[in-house]
């Protein structure tokens, strides 16, 4: 029985999230994390391609223990020593920057910042502790800081996302090592 009511209370909740002030916004920020997920495919895909004439499973093994930010630390000093050209260098050092220190910071802030609605506007709060200069230019305590966000800002960055996944499969398979690659996934040892 405790399993039956367990499970019309969470039906209620779902049904609540469903046609809740912040239901679109979740659906779209869905699609972000689908969007993320790709990139990070895709920058797994350039990080395997870089330090070929690796085994795969050395390149997986050491790629599914970095973060991202360490893949990025990873990526930019391995395509250096592996250019093709200046411009390509130049390129993947951009886009990776781009990656690391623009889509990476605001994905993170809708995904793991708190949402709340309040009839048709949705807010974002990031909740810190920091210490912060008020109009007096007296110092003061800051706890939170709140953001309206539109759905159009979450699609704004989905797109922004498939882009740069874009550019980054592009230039990863202008390098001759990626063409080489072969893409299936390392089977499980048994």
């Amino acid at each position: 029985m405790s399993e039956d009511k367990s499970d019309e209370q969470l039906n209620e909740m779902f049904d609540t999230l469903e046609n809740g002030h912040l239901s679109l916004h979740a659906t779209y920020l869905g699609q972000l994390c689908i969007a993320w997920s790709l990139l990070e495919t895709g920058l797994n895909i350039f990080l395997i391609s870089m330090m070929h004439p690796s085994p795969l499973k050395t390149s997986v093994t050491i790629l599914n223990n970095l973060n991202l930010r360490d893949k990025i630390a990873t990526a930019v000093p391995l395509a250096f020593q592996k250019q093709i050209s200046k411009e390509w260098y130049s390129e993947v050092s951009t886009l990776l920057n781009e990656i690391n220190n623009n889509l990476r910071p605001r994905r993170n802030r809708m995904i793991h910042d708190t949402w709340i609605g309040d009839g048709d506007t949705v807010y974002r709060v990031q909740n810190h502790a920091k210490v912060v200069k008020a109009q007096s230019h007296t110092l003061q305590m800051s706890f939170e800081s709140i953001e309206q966000i539109k759905v159009s800002d979450i699609c704004i960055l989905v797109i922004e996302i498939f882009a740069a996944y874009g550019k980054l499969n592009e230039l990863t398979f202008q390098h001759p090592d990626a063409k080489l690659i072969d893409r299936a996934s390392p089977k499980t040892d048994a």
